[in-house]
């Protein structure tokens, strides 16, 4: 019984994650197409099944970075705001990874805060470079 468990956990477990990687192929390709709500749609679907894996968030982020300039090249604050929360929800992940940094250190500039983006932009340097 519970060994039987155990597998069809891990099994239904599995399942969840070939489902929220459909959905993140999907919204990498939608977001490569410029077609942002659905890659949002997509993204979002994909968190709701694994809310904590890091390239989920950043493609959230990424999908919002690329909505900034959506309108007539006008800076979109609510997508600007946008990006910048979910940058720092990616961030906070162990396993960032340092394009994160570096595209969260383009929002800051967008927000008129070059030193912060310039420590952040740092932070995605090998520690042998500084």
């Amino acid at each position: 019984g519970l060994v039987f468990c155990l597998i069809g956990g891990c099994a239904s477990s599995a399942r969840l994650r070939v489902q929220a990687d459909d959905h993140y192929r999907l919204a990498q390709s939608y977001l490569s197409n410029e077609s942002y709500n659905l890659a949002e749609q997509e993204i979002r679907k994909a968190l709701g099944l694994q809310p904590e894996d890091v390239r989920y968030l950043e493609c959230l982020a990424l999908v919002h970075h690329a909505q900034v300039y959506q309108a007539q090249g006008a800076l979109n604050a609510t997508r600007l705001q946008l990006a910048e929360e979910a940058y720092r929800v990616v961030l906070r992940q162990p396993e960032a990874p340092p394009s994160a940094a570096v595209n969260y250190s383009a929002i800051l500039l967008l927000n008129g805060r070059p030193d912060e983006a310039i420590a952040m932009a740092q932070r995605a340097l090998p520690a042998s470079w500084l």
